[in-house]
């Protein structure tokens, strides 16, 4: 955690006689990003993987043809860029005609992100690694004449919806204020300073993990049993 996560950092972006403001992602830029490409997101962190040199020059170029869809990455942007003087729904439909523009936008506002640390919270990487143990699981069942296991989609919210409530209730705000917050201040708060100001006792296992690991799936457990 650095202190510039609670200071709003900005870059201007200059275009076609217009100004632009771009600011740090934030948690919406996550959600939507997650939301409109996490397939196109989840292959290019897996290109990344297998070659690494392929993305060095230039990170941003190397990952463009993954992104395509100019109306879906307008909704991206528009998370945290304004149009300086522009009227509603004017910054996106300036986005959805120039695709200069957008890869202008995203590189300033990924000056002002830890990328790493993006990723990190995204579990991108876990979710890739879930994947292969997955297709070696079922590469292994096949050689032993056994039917694949089915997927089965979880029920209830995702890690990610309970602590953006979660933190909204600690603050006494609407969700959709957590919403607003650079991602990587939710990251800090959320994963560093509430578990500091509040620590838990590890405590009993309680379905396999620990209070603290439920609380860093952002699951906060109550009236958890003790030891007799």
């Amino acid at each position: 955690m650095a202190l510039r996560d609670f200071i709003v950092r900005r870059r201007f972006v200059q275009h076609a006689d217009r100004r632009y403001t771009v600011t740090a992602p934030t948690v919406e830029t996550i959600a939507v990003a997650l939301y409109e490409f996490g397939a196109e997101m989840t292959g290019c962190r897996m290109a990344w993987q297998n070659a690494p040199e392929l993305f060095t020059p230039d990170a941003v170029a190397a990952c463009m043809p993954f992104f395509l869809d100019d109306e879906r990455l307008a909704q991206v942007l528009a998370t945290c860029v304004q149009l300086d003087g522009g009227s509603p729904g004017q910054l996106e439909a300036c986005l959805r005609q120039d695709r200069p523009l957008m890869v202008m936008l995203l590189r300033a506002g990924l000056e002002l992100a830890d990328v790493d640390r993006l990723v990190g919270f995204m579990g991108l990487d876990l979710y890739l690694e879930s994947l292969k143990a997955k297709d070696a699981g079922e590469d292994a069942a096949a050689a032993i004449g056994e039917p694949p296991r089915q997927d089965v989609r979880p029920s209830g919210p995702s890690g990610f919806e309970m602590l953006i409530v979660g933190v909204a209730e600690r603050f006494h705000v609407e969700p959709a204020s957590v919403m607003k917050w650079p991602a990587e201040l939710f990251i800090s708060v959320t994963h560093e300073i509430l578990p500091a100001l509040h620590p838990k006792p590890e405590g009993p296992d309680v379905f396999g993990q620990t209070a603290d690991e439920w609380a860093a799936d952002g699951v906060t457990l109550t009236n958890t049993p003790t030891e007799s």
